[in-house]
């Protein structure tokens, strides 16, 4: 997984296996309008490789191209880690960005 700026929005790239090092190699996610969630009833700790802690990225920036992906952590630590670090991206890149931002008054 790789991170690159396009056009002022964060965008998550990855490949199928560890030789995908171009872009063109790559699929690419753009994080505008995206939401994170962890998704603990997808987790699977019985898992060949070991536990996997599901999250998924849901992305509604066109109602044509809204889409979910779903990915394991090896841990609950590593599923938060990853569910921050997207968020933070996400956030940054962008004011207008797919987070809501509640606030008690």
């Amino acid at each position: 997984l790789k991170w690159e700026e396009l056009g002022g929005y964060a965008v998550l790239l990855y490949g199928d296996s560890e030789q995908a090092t171009r872009r063109e190699d790559c699929t690419v996610i753009s994080l505008k309008h995206c939401f994170v969630n962890s998704t603990p009833e997808l987790d699977d700790k019985a898992a060949s490789g070991g536990p996997a802690y599901c999250f998924e990225i849901k992305l509604s920036y066109a109602p044509a191209a809204q889409r979910d992906y779903i990915w394991w952590a090896d841990s609950e630590k590593g599923r938060n880690d990853w569910i921050h670090a997207i968020e933070k991206a996400a956030l940054h890149s962008n004011v207008d960005n797919g987070f809501t931002v509640w606030q008690s008054l």
